[in-house]
């Protein structure tokens, strides 16, 4: 059984050929599991098409298993930036917050059949905004205290 037969290939409008392309990388992928292909090597495995259409598939192929940890830890990291906003927030702040979570998510969810991982800039973005909201909201909470020379 091979993994093309065990997963429901189509090139047919439902799938715009990504489910063909999502079974290439995954192919390649189940072949260089720790360190992938090397960055950009999505170009090589299907010409004229440069990455799968999906962030964690082009990660794991192009960076194993190493790379799809990172990613993993980058986006949590997000996630937890998120969560804390939501927990530190409240009245029109929580608002705020939950715009920030939506256009996250919005993205998180685009880049799974979109841009490469480059041109998912929307997704870094919000996370990255997320992570400032966090800081700043964590500093509000508990001002520094100014350290006097002796």
């Amino acid at each position: 059984l091979s993994l093309h037969d065990a997963l429901p290939i189509s090139s047919g409008l439902s799938s715009n050929g990504r489910s063909e392309l999502w079974a290439i990388a995954l192919a390649s992928f189940s072949h260089h599991v720790w360190l992938g292909i090397g960055t950009g090597g999505g170009a090589t495995l299907v010409p004229g098409l440069l990455y799968p259409h999906n962030l964690f598939l082009e990660v794991s192929t192009e960076l194993g298993l190493v790379g799809l940890a990172a990613l993993i830890c980058v986006l949590g990291g997000f996630i937890h930036a998120l969560a804390s906003c939501w927990r530190m927030t409240e009245g029109r702040d929580r608002l705020v917050t939950a715009l920030f979570i939506a256009m996250f998510l919005t993205a998180l969810v685009n880049a799974q059949f979109s841009d490469p991982i480059q041109s998912n800039g929307s997704l870094w973005l919000w996370g990255g905004l997320a992570v400032g909201m966090a800081g700043r909201l964590a500093s509000r909470r508990s001002p520094r205290r100014a350290v006097t020379a002796r």
